[in-house]
């Protein structure tokens, strides 16, 4: 599947333009002003990510800029629809406010009565953020409304905008009205900033390093992980030992911390699963270095999604080190050589097909450069904003 593609296949397939001469500024001679609800203190990803994508545009030769509403609560959203409503931007493209869209779709109309674009960036399905919402552990009654609003405003909140672009497959109730203005694209991340690691540990050799990187939670999937460790080292004659020895690192932390520490330990895997904590700078890279092999998010299918664009699996391909992926990436190719695809289910992964996997790598001393150049072409933020116009 291709980024920009519109995201329901009815027969009626559109690509989004691509950021070139022709797509240079945006429509006359304005600017573009993109506008979140956002604490960047809290919320370091996601201002990032508005951050870079901007400062894409700019180097793309567009005017544009971010707006930040920091306040929390009602006192946010309606910062949010206040900064829309007055913004004189021609294209303006905003992060969906989820259960006060209806409220948004109203400054929305204004804009586009004054001949202005709007861009809903929807960063999750509708029904996933439903679920999600219903499963948060915090006044019932308080869920069951912000739920029963967002039922109320999708999909006809997104009826005024001039586009609205989806990370992962949507529902096809929550599309009515909006298929051919909705499309799937995927995140990107500032390949400047992340350099390709400098060395690759030698292979092969007694040690088989796999790497787990991200604030620890069960859509993540580490379990899998530590399954299919207790699986390797189990064998039909005791005290058998493998002819390599394979090694789990996470480094982070989350709230799944607590409960992967009581799966090892249940498990008696502590000499080959290991938590590092939160590393930076130095240390994270150094890790990096010593892994084979990286573990993106195995979770998906816990949060109901078919398809996703993890942050995670860009920063791996940045840094070139090959990685585990279960759910499909519209960024890579089902024949990508440098992914290795475990069922999208919750079975402990097969640790012995990823060491044969690995094993038949082609060109292994080039792999981070090789890794870093798709990441260039392809997943940079300056490969993506092409879908705003």
């Amino acid at each position: 599947m291709n980024i920009g593609q519109r995201i329901w296949p009815d027969g009626d397939r559109g690509q989004a333009p691509g950021i070139g001469p022709a797509h240079r500024g945006c429509p006359h001679g304005g600017e573009l002003e993109y506008i979140a609800l956002c604490n960047p203190g809290r919320f370091p990803g996601v201002a990032n990510k508005v951050t870079q994508t901007v400062a894409a545009l700019v180097r793309g030769g567009v005017k544009a800029r971010a707006t930040f509403v920091s306040q929390a609560g009602l006192w946010g959203q309606l910062g949010v629809f206040l900064v829309l409503l007055r913004s004189s931007a021609s294209t303006i493209v905003f992060r969906s406010t989820g259960f006060s869209m209806l409220l948004m779709s109203l400054a929305m109309v204004w804009q586009a009565l004054r001949g202005r674009r709007v861009i809903i960036d929807l960063p999750t399905p509708v029904l996933h953020s439903l679920r999600e919402e219903l499963g948060v552990e915090r006044w019932f009654v308080g869920s069951l409304l912000r739920a029963l609003l967002w039922l109320i405003s999708f999909p006809w909140c997104c009826w005024p905008a001039f586009r609205i672009l989806e990370y992962s497959l949507e529902h096809p109730w929550f599309l009515l009205g909006i298929r051919r203005k909705t499309f799937l694209v995927a995140n990107g991340v500032d390949v400047r900033t992340i350099p390709a690691r400098q060395r690759i540990p030698a292979w092969p050799q007694r040690e088989f390093c796999l790497l787990g990187v991200g604030s620890l939670s069960f859509w993540h999937g580490y379990d899998r992980v530590i399954r299919g460790v207790e699986r390797y080292y189990q064998r039909p004659i005791a005290g058998e030992e493998p002819s390599c020895r394979v090694r789990f690192v996470m480094v982070g932390e989350g709230p799944e911390l607590g409960r992967l520490r009581q799966l090892v330990q249940n498990l008696g895997l502590e000499k080959w699963v290991e938590f590092s904590g939160r590393l930076t700078g130095k240390p994270l890279e150094e890790r990096y270095g010593e892994a084979h092999v990286a573990v993106s998010s195995l979770g998906g299918h816990r949060l109901g999604l078919e398809l996703a664009s993890y942050l995670k699996s860009r920063e791996y391909c940045a840094i070139g080190i090959p990685f585990l992926a279960s759910m499909p990436d519209p960024d890579f190719a089902d024949d990508f050589p440098f992914v290795f695809r475990v069922p999208g289910d919750d079975s402990p992964i097969e640790i012995g097909a990823i060491i044969d996997w690995y094993s038949r790598l082609s060109e292994r001393d080039r792999l981070p450069e090789r890794m870093h150049e798709f990441a260039a072409q392809h997943l940079d933020f300056a490969a993506k904003v092409g879908v705003f116009f």
